[in-house]
């Protein structure tokens, strides 16, 4: 079984597809700028010979220089979401924006693109994928929910985290370009590691050791590019998880040990040091 329904399109080459797909194997082409969201299930690509498995809740982008391929093998249908969006959106979207769009412009379509694959809970081009997701069965069959200015949201959300990497990868500054992109591959990897698992005792001279650099170079170059510390950055995503955690009413130590604290004491020492309040005062104004 195989549907891939162009819900809405315009004569610039701006779309929006839905899929759902028991198997498939082949090809696939990335139009322009192009982001492909999973709504449920699984699916493999392999992007400029780079493997990526994309499950619910993460989409993969690409631009005209992407070549991919993808294999979905699934007895429930994979659904998805396409987006293909036009150079000349785009182009609109980043002249609101820079006085000079040139360099980040060859950034998004002139060479192949740094990262991609995302999860849509860390961006703003994410989220608005999350929001359609919740709408697919009601786009299936009323396509007038979406409107023209669709485009342009996912044009702000791709021109506003684009830029953001494209700023964060400005910061190497390596003689090699060719340095500098490995470099910031493994840079996102280890954030996104860190993301996925900094409720688990991370090692940072492990991550460091991946790439073969030392801890202090690891440091170094992650506090450059993301503007702190791995450690600042995972005690960061602790904290700020133990919020929500706390505002679910959990127990104070309960919260302590699933945001990742060796115990209570270090979790209210740094919880009032970054908010100015203890754990339970903040709980108890919920």
């Amino acid at each position: 079984m195989l549907m891939n329904k162009a819900i809405v399109s315009d004569s610039q080459g701006n779309e929006l597809r839905l899929s759902s797909v028991h198997k498939f194997e082949g090809s696939i082409a990335f139009p322009h700028f192009s982001a492909k969201y999973v709504v449920s299930g699984e699916e493999n690509y392999t992007i400029n010979q780079k493997k990526y498995h994309i499950k619910n809740g993460e989409y993969v982008i690409g631009n005209q220089n992407t070549f991919a391929t993808i294999a979905i093998e699934s007895i429930p249908p994979v659904t998805g979401i396409c987006i293909d969006i036009s150079k000349e959106k785009l182009h609109e979207v980043m002249a609101y924006h820079f006085s000079d769009s040139d360099s980040f412009c060859d950034f998004l379509f002139s060479e192949a693109l740094l990262i991609n694959k995302y999860k849509s809970k860390n961006t703003q081009l994410g989220y608005a994928f999350d929001a359609l997701a919740k709408e697919f069965n009601n786009l299936l069959t009323t396509p007038s929910l979406v409107t023209n200015e669709l485009f342009y949201s996912i044009a702000e959300g791709i021109v506003t985290d684009q830029s953001k990497l494209y700023y964060q990868y400005k910061k190497l500054n390596f003689s090699k370009q060719k340095t500098n992109k490995i470099l910031f591959q493994f840079l996102w990897n280890a954030k996104d590691f860190i993301d996925s698992n900094f409720q688990e005792k991370i090692n940072v001279a492990q991550i460091a050791a991946t790439a073969n650099l030392s801890e202090y170079h690891f440091i170094r170059l992650f506090k450059s590019v993301f503007n702190q510390t791995p450690y600042q950055y995972i005690l960061q995503k602790r904290l700020h998880f133990s919020k929500a955690l706390l505002r679910d009413k959990c127990q104070i130590k309960e919260v302590a040990f699933l945001s990742g604290f060796a115990d209570v004491h270090a979790f209210s020492k740094a919880f009032k040091s970054t908010f100015g309040s203890t754990p339970n005062h903040f709980k108890k104004s919920f």
